[in-house]
């Protein structure tokens, strides 16, 4: 049963487009499973096997009709959906641009302010926990739920994507 449920899964995706090697294997278990009897002892009656997957996808636009298709599956769990960017060197390239930017702004509006003007750098600290993020407002759970309701527009597309970048300049100042 579990080997048709892969099979069903894998088919879905690809009439949607996925390709098989947008699909990756992740991990498999099979765990006992037992029922509780009326003496409070535990009969074994079988087994569970879970599989976990990782599908990506480099279509936003795929990604609701994806989601809706697995989910219409009783026998698919979604756990996690998670978001990347490809090639995020370069937004964050950018975000340091504007980190730099905003640092000389900065330090000339406020030392003008107090009657100076910058001078050369005196050190510059480059915070390298820049990170990016997406984020969502949609529980995974509660769409379970709702997902046969077609006049709910659900989206699992991000709301917005952040990326952060910090730098810290010491300047000499001149008067």
């Amino acid at each position: 049963m579990v080997d048709q449920i892969v099979i069903d899964m894998q088919q879905k995706l690809k009439e949607l487009g996925v390709n098989k090697n947008q699909i990756q294997p992740l991990s498999f278990s099979l765990l006992p499973q037992y029922d509780l009897q009326k003496d409070n002892t535990k009969k074994f009656s079988g087994y569970v096997a879970k599989r976990s997957y990782q599908i990506n996808l480099d279509n936003l636009n795929l990604v609701n009709q994806v989601m809706d298709s697995l989910v219409s599956s009783k026998d698919i769990q979604i756990n996690r959906l998670d978001y990347d960017i490809l090639k995020p060197e370069i937004y964050k390239r950018k975000v340091q641009k504007l980190a730099v930017k905003n640092a000389i702004t900065n330090a000339t509006n406020i030392s003008t302010d107090f009657g100076y003007k910058l001078g050369s750098i005196k050190s510059i600290k480059y915070n390298v926990n820049n990170f990016y993020k997406t984020s969502s407002d949609l529980n995974l759970v509660q769409y379970a739920g709702r997902a046969s309701n077609r006049d709910i527009n659900l989206s699992y597309i991000p709301n917005y994507i952040i990326f952060k970048d910090s730098v810290s300049v010491i300047y000499n100042i001149i008067k």
